[in-house]
Parts: C-alpha cells; structure tokens; sequence
C-alpha cells in the first residue's frame, strides 16, 4: 500500500511543473511576474458558499471578456483619436476602418509602418520638430510659406496641386475616384466591395514619396512616383508568389501595370 501511495505521489509531481525543472533565468522570469501580481488578488480566496460565486461562470471566464467589462471602461483614448477627431470630425467608428486601410491596401511593411505613424500621430513634421527644438522654423521645407502640420505637408502645400492633379487623373479616376479631400490624403479612403485596394495603395505611395521630398529638400514630380509604383509592386510580386497570393496581386495590380510598364 505504501509503494502504490508513493508510486501516485511521483507520478502527481511529474504532472506539476516544479521550479527545479526552470533554469535560473526562467526561475528569475517567473518570480518577477508574481511580484507584479496585486496582493489583494493573491489573498482573495473564493467561497464557494458565497451566493456571489459561480463556478460555471469562472469556467468560462476569458481574459477577452475581463478586457471588455474591467479594462475598456478604464482605457484613456489615444490623443491621436482625440487630436483627429477635432482636426476631421471623426467618429469612433470611422477612425477603427481607417486605422485598418494600410494592412488591407498593401503587403509591404515599409508603407503600412508609414501610416502607422500617421494614423497615431507621430511623424515629424516641421510644426512639431520645431517646437522640440530640432528645427529653427515650423514652416514647409517645399513652400516656405506655411506652418507645416500634416494636412499641410501632404495635401495643402501649393507645391502639390499638379503632382495630386496627375496622380488622380492617371491612377485613381480609372476606378472612380475624380478627386481627394483631406480625410482621403491623410487616412485613405474607407474600403468597400467596389474598391479596388490598389487605390489606396497609390494614395499611401504618394504620401510616402512626399514625405521623402521633404527629407530631401526637393520637390515631388510624378514620374519618379510612377517610377516608385514599378518598384513597389515588384516588390509585392515576390511576397504574392512565395505566400501563395497572386491571385489577389493580379487583382488588384491588372488595371495599372500597363500603364506603369510605358
């Protein structure tokens, strides 16, 4: 009776991780996180003679649904969503569909990195590298006559009107779209069944070449984004083939890889 007791005993201790089986590291690891857990939780034991406790229930309890009901209606809103809404009369719903468009538009990292950064307000304009004092002027490098916020640098610039007027006229009114308003520019435009994903991925391009104009002091000219068009889409050629997509690469690339190729 003895030897089957201690038989279950070492087979029940097999069963149970014990801190012998970490290496030091994972032993360090794991004492930090239990430090990190509140003692009020460590102390609290569940009753399961209180009315209040529901086994079933805590069966079914996933940290999805403690997110939801504890922690959303403590989260404070980024102060990009807030500095946006009062720039572009957002809603909540509206900025959620637009913070998606660069991982819907494009495969290639660089650009939805890009937006990212757009998106949650971080990207370094002279109005922002000035007040840092990283700049001796907030004014645009490419007219010299304006503050250089976002909607500025990317779409009210007068150094833009032709370079946006071609971009439209060449690349996006083949699928409908005849002109861009600042919420376009800045975010892209909402997706929906009828729009072909390559339309965003122009407007994105375009705001990333602009972007490197204002780096290199220069100003934009639409050959050289036609010129960028070619490279990104090879480079999408290859991430399509090796993840098995080509299909949605044709898709969306068919209309403008004649025209890109001239």
């Amino acid at each position: 009776m003895e030897i089957k007791q201690l038989n279950h005993n070492m087979n029940r201790k097999r069963r149970i991780p014990s801190l012998f089986n970490f290496n030091m590291l994972e032993q360090l690891e794991l004492s930090s996180l239990i430090k990190c857990i509140p003692e009020v939780w460590k102390n609290h034991i569940f009753d399961k003679q209180n009315d209040d406790f529901d086994e079933k229930q805590l069966k079914l309890l996933k940290t999805s649904v403690v997110y939801r009901q504890k922690i959303v209606i403590l989260a404070t809103p980024p102060s990009s969503k807030t500095f946006f809404k009062t720039q572009f009369d957002l809603s909540d719903g509206n900025f959620s569909d637009f913070s998606g468009i660069p991982f819907i538009s494009t495969f290639y990292t660089k650009l939805r990195a890009f937006q990212f950064k757009i998106n949650h307000n971080i990207l370094y304009t002279n109005e922002k590298l000035h007040k840092i004092g990283y700049e001796d002027s907030p004014l645009c490098r490419m007219c010299e006559g304006n503050i250089e916020t976002l909607k500025h640098l990317f779409f009210d610039c007068e150094k833009l009107k032709s370079f946006w007027e071609k971009t439209t006229d060449h690349f996006l009114k083949p699928f409908g779209i005849k002109s861009l308003n600042h919420e376009n520019v800045i975010f892209g435009i909402i997706p929906n069944e009828k729009l072909n994903n390559v339309v965003n991925h122009v407007i994105l391009e375009a705001k990333y070449y602009i972007y490197v104009c204002k780096l290199e002091k220069t100003n934009p000219v639409f050959t050289r984004l036609k010129n960028r068009l070619k490279i990104t889409e090879n480079i999408e050629r290859h991430i399509a083939f090796k993840n098995n997509k080509m299909e949605k690469h044709d898709y969306k690339w068919h209309h403008l890889i004649n025209y890109l190729l001239l």
